[in-house]
């Protein structure tokens, strides 16, 4: 979901630019909603990524019962998004 949110954010910034570029517009004001566009699904996309990281350290931190594996079980950290502490 994340990389589908970060591929419809390239989409949205070149099909922005090109607008911008073939229409001319008089105002800043389609420039800056491609940007702001581009911006919201990136940080859309940063929060599915850190969701997910959270919910499989949860995972790894339930552990497994010892009668099903004989190895040592791998310890998960989780790295923050860049804007979800």
């Amino acid at each position: 979901m994340a990389l589908l949110l970060v591929l419809m954010a390239c989409i949205s910034a070149v099909v922005g630019g090109l607008a911008l570029v073939w229409f001319e517009p008089r105002t800043a004001v389609p420039a800056v909603a491609c940007l702001v566009a581009v911006v919201m699904l990136l940080v859309a996309a940063d929060g599915v990524d850190a969701h997910g990281e959270r919910q499989a350290q949860k995972v790894a931190a339930q552990g497994r019962a010892e009668s099903t594996c004989d190895y040592a079980l791998p310890i998960y950290t989780v790295t923050p998004g860049w804007f979800w502490w």
